[in-house]
This record gives structure tokens, C-alpha cells and sequence, in this order.
């Protein structure tokens, strides 16, 4: 019950939930404890989460029992060297993982060729991390106009750099396949 009611009240996890279909196939890249694995497990799909940290596997592994999430898995390895078939997931999530690596682009390539066509890949960041490691700004901030959320079907978010610039638009469609 902690589980849902703290990813139902983070927006990341959120959406995840909201717009990753029933029955899919996930896997979440640098899971650390399994929160997020866990919980997109809860809504019957097959999520696969993968850390290098054994200790945080264990933690994961050991709540997964406990609650019976029988749709969670996880495994230890090397982001670089996954294991995985390449083009078997749906959806590959990465979440304040990529900048801990020595080599940011090679681990988002290596991971980007685990979705299969037509899939998708989420990276998330912190933009502060983001900063602190290379000097760079990230692209946002998400900005719903004091809102904790988008409002539904239809809604325009347009994406600007630190000067303001518009990057990309894209209207929010309600359902899968995202924009």
C-alpha cells in the first residue's frame, strides 16, 4: 500500500503507469531498490529491473516476495553487457542512471537497442546531476502552468532550452503510443 500510494504521488511513476499498456514488457536499467519495477509489475506487465548493485537487488527481490508481485524480476549486470535480447522490450526505462557511467552516449546506445521497433525509450535525469557532471543544462523544465499534471487528451507541450528557444512541441495524446 506504501508503494502505491508514494509512486502514485510522484509524476514520473505516475505517468509511466498511466501511459505503459497492460501486458507489456519493461525493463528499467539501474533499479536500484525495485520501487518503480515493482509498481508498473503491479499493473500486469512483465518488468524486468537491472542494477549492477547487489545489496539493492536483494532489497527489491526481498519486497517482491513479501507482496507476491509475481510479474517483477530482477537481475544483476552491467548496463554495457545486459544480457538481454536486443529488441525484446517494449519499453526501456532509465532513470538517473546514464550520467553515473564514464561513457553517457555508449550507454545509451547499448540500451537504446534493447527496445524493439516501435517501442520506446525513457531516460530521466536530474537536472541538477546533469549540471554537476558536465556543465550542461537539461532541456525543460516540464512546466504544466501550476499544475501537477497534464490535463488530459489534447494538451501542447512545447520544450525550450535555457534561453528559451523552442526545442520540440508535441500534443499529448491520452493512450498508447505516446507522442
Amino acid at each position: 500500500r506504501a508503494l502505491l500510494e508514494k509512486a502514485r504521488s510522484e509524476l514520473f511513476a505516475r505517468l509511466l503507469n498511466e501511459q505503459i499498456p497492460y501486458n507489456a514488457r519493461v525493463v528499467e536499467i539501474g533499479c536500484g531498490t525495485g520501487q518503480l519495477t515493482n509498481f508498473l509489475a503491479i499493473a500486469h506487465r512483465s518488468v524486468l529491473g537491472v542494477d549492477v548493485c547487489l545489496n539493492s537487488l536483494q532489497l527489491a527481490q526481498r519486497f517482491k516476495a513479501e507482496h507476491g508481485l509475481e510479474r517483477a524480476a530482477f537481475a544483476q549486470m552491467n548496463l554495457f553487457r545486459p544480457g538481454l535480447k536486443d529488441g525484446f522490450f517494449d519499453v526501456v526505462i532509465s532513470n538517473g542512471v546514464l550520467h553515473h557511467t564514464a561513457d553517457c552516449r555508449g550507454a545509451f546506445a547499448r540500451i537504446s537497442r534493447l527496445v524493439k521497433p516501435g517501442g520506446y525509450v525513457v531516460v530521466a535525469q536530474n537536472p541538477a546531476a546533469l549540471f554537476a557532471k558536465f556543465g550542461l543544462g537539461a532541456l525543460g523544465p516540464f512546466n504544466t502552468n501550476g499544475l501537477s499534471q497534464l490535463s488530459g487528451d489534447g494538451e501542447k507541450l512545447t520544450l525550450r532550452d535555457a534561453l528559451g528557444n523552442v526545442v520540440d512541441e508535441v500534443t499529448y495524446g491520452l493512450g498508447f503510443p505516446w507522442p
